[in-house]
């Protein structure tokens, strides 16, 4: 079962969060090998570009770009990335940042899957789908490994049909 390889880590980042680490899943190759085809199979033959955030998001969602032969977009942190970028603000469960896309990489004939590490209070996702909107993209789905039921995200995402391979 994919949920009993989350490692739940105390007061990380801050005191109070109670931080979910993906990374004990990614070493399990079997499960993360039923998480991604989990995520691929639910969008295959729907999409034809699939992004992904920073940072653990980059991971899985190269991981899904390459078993369904697509191409992969990162949508990075302030001052990542090289060439001329359009911004948005978000606010997360513990931090308020902004995230940048370049913007000669998405374009009006993209049908997206967005896809992030876990699923908390959507406020990072929805800015990642605006920049994506922004630039003239359809964002068909999104994907996570984990999803919070309790921070609500699934509601923040209605209509972005958020699939999660597990819940805690």
């Amino acid at each position: 079962m994919i949920s009993q390889h989350i490692t739940i880590v105390q007061d990380h980042p801050k005191p109070g969060i109670k931080f979910h680490d993906i990374t004990s899943l990614l070493s399990n190759a079997h499960e993360r090998d039923r998480a991604i085809t989990q995520l691929t199979e639910h969008y295959r033959g729907k999409v034809n570009s699939v992004a992904a955030i920073d940072a653990l998001g980059f991971i899985i969602g190269a991981m899904v770009a390459d078993r369904l032969n697509l191409k992969f977009v990162p949508i990075r942190k302030p001052g990542k990335l090289p060439r001329e970028t359009i911004s948005t603000d978000y606010s997360s469960e513990y931090a308020h940042n902004s995230l940048h896309i370049h913007k000669d990489d998405i374009d009006q004939n993209d049908h997206i899957l967005l896809i992030d590490d876990v699923l908390g209070t959507g406020g990072t996702c929805l800015a990642a789908i605006k920049l994506c909107e922004q630039l003239g993209a359809h964002v068909v789905g999104t994907g996570f490994l984990l999803e919070l039921p309790s921070l609500g995200g699934r509601h923040t995402l209605e209509g972005y049909h958020p699939v999660c391979c597990a819940q805690l």
